[in-house]
């Protein structure tokens, strides 16, 4: 096992932080966090350049081609990715002119979603890049801890996006929700409509356990139950790590 992972045997994914910086300030974010006593917060230019993706990316398919491996998985993180995006651009342009005859490339990218405009859209859907969006509750419930560097709410640029990537034919298939003290008692049923409505398939729900000490453990488990079995009425799946001792 060991001697596998030295020699790259099991590499299957690769993850770009393309992006240092974010144009949000969620109130729960750990990134930003690090970044603020990390040396990297000096730093003006925090975007990924072509020369090192391109090495990353090289070295990557080298590793897959070694071990006769045909499916490829490339995600772009962050920070927040699209503020980055002419390099996703080009990443995907490269990878589809030199690896992807021999190879079957899923790409995925986490986003925050606001920056999402019909062009991008258009090129998530044909190179068939998949995004991973958040939304932290209905309207109140997301704007209380989703906010931007100004502390405005993002619930209406979340969902404009939402409804960008559908007027493209390219709609998500869910989106994620952290939970924190702030926004848990605005998270009810109805945010589970508005997915089943949207046609969505998932929500994935997250606690911010790091400041969700207030709320009493029982309360917890009682409304992610809740939404859980509400969730399966809809056909939305609702999940999250806390389903592993479920």
């Amino acid at each position: 096992y060991l001697q596998d992972i030295i020699e790259g045997k099991n590499i299957e994914y690769l993850s770009l932080i393309v992006s240092g910086g974010c144009n949000f300030a969620c109130t729960y974010c750990i990134a930003n966090s690090m970044l603020a006593i990390s040396p990297q917060s000096e730093t003006k230019q925090r975007l990924m350049s072509m020369p090192i993706a391109k090495k990353a990316i090289d070295f990557f398919f080298a590793k897959l081609k070694k071990h006769s491996k045909s499916k490829a998985y490339i995600n772009f993180g962050g920070g927040e990715p699209l503020l980055n995006w002419q390099l996703i651009k080009k990443i995907l342009e490269y990878c589809k002119e030199n690896y992807s005859a021999d190879f079957e490339i899923t790409y995925t990218i986490n986003t925050n979603a606001s920056l999402i405009t019909k062009e991008i859209a258009n090129t998530f859907k044909i190179f068939d890049v998949k995004p991973a969006l958040s939304l932290d509750g209905l309207s109140q419930a997301n704007n209380t801890v989703r906010i931007t560097k100004t502390g405005e709410g993002t619930f209406i640029a979340i969902t404009k996006a939402m409804d960008i990537l559908h007027s493209v034919d390219y709609p998500p298939e869910g989106f994620s929700v952290t939970v924190t003290e702030k926004n848990f008692p605005l998270i009810s049923e109805t945010l589970i409509d508005f997915a089943s409505n949207r046609g969505y398939r998932y929500i994935r729900i997250d606690l911010d356990v790091l400041h969700l000490h207030q709320i009493p453990f029982e309360s917890v488990v009682e409304k992610l139950l809740t939404l859980k079995h509400y969730g399966e009425k809809q056909n939305v799946n609702v999940s999250g790590f806390w389903e592993r001792p479920l």
